[in-house]
């Protein structure tokens, strides 16, 4: 099982960890006093079983320039 607790990051960094999560077959989790915003969300639905029980969060991406897409 892997443990999360991230405010995001690199959205292709995660995408990269959600599927060796999904090749491995693991599980993923968020304690109830962990958070996983942005990109941490990607890595998290890797998982086969999902456990969620602290804050997950999505917001609108933006650009390296900080533009909106």
């Amino acid at each position: 099982m892997v443990h999360f607790n991230s405010q995001g990051g690199s959205f292709s960094a995660s995408l990269e960890i959600g599927r060796t999560i999904r090749s491995e077959r693991l599980n993923t989790f968020i304690a109830p006093n962990a958070k996983c915003h942005s990109g941490c969300t990607i890595a998290f639905i890797g998982g086969i079983q999902r456990y969620a029980f602290g804050e997950f969060g999505v917001h609108t991406r933006t650009f390296v320039d900080g533009t909106e897409p």
